[in-house]
């Protein structure tokens, strides 16, 4: 049987293949089935495009110090308390970053304001920058 749109195999209600006379359209069932792949390919990419385009907050960051170490201090002052020392080497997990006390070697590797609050073994707390190698991107505190 042949439709007004020249199909062949029914009308819109069949629930059995339609064929255009080029013989183009695909079984509804197989048109179904890549439909969803594609749509599941697309959801794919589209979930793996947008983790790597967000904040890490994966322990990927490290100290690493001229010193050998970093204390983790309650807030981002010297004067604050430690809560606890890194060896270099240990992993931690940036969280956010605020600029509190200018520090200048020797008291850290390079001078600057900025301070991570991170998640360590030993707490959460304050490290100065100049002490977290392989920064991530982390919003302000």
């Amino acid at each position: 049987m042949m439709s007004q749109d020249g199909a062949v195999g029914g009308h819109d209600t069949d629930p059995h293949p339609t064929i255009n006379k080029e013989g183009s359209m695909l079984a509804t069932g197989k048109r179904r089935r890549i439909i969803g792949r594609v749509l599941l390919v697309t959801a794919a990419v589209g979930a793996t495009v947008a983790v790597a385009a967000s904040p890490s907050y994966a322990a990927s960051s490290y100290i690493g110090s001229n010193s050998g170490g970093a204390n983790v201090r309650t807030c981002g002052y010297l004067s604050c308390a430690s809560i606890g020392y890194l060896s270099n080497g240990t992993g931690v997990t940036m969280l956010c970053w605020g600029d509190y006390q200018w520090v200048n070697p020797p008291l850290s590797d390079y001078g600057s304001a900025r301070w991570f609050l991170s998640a360590t073994p030993v707490g959460t707390g304050f490290i100065h920058s100049s002490l977290v190698e392989n920064q991530t991107v982390v919003p302000h505190c």
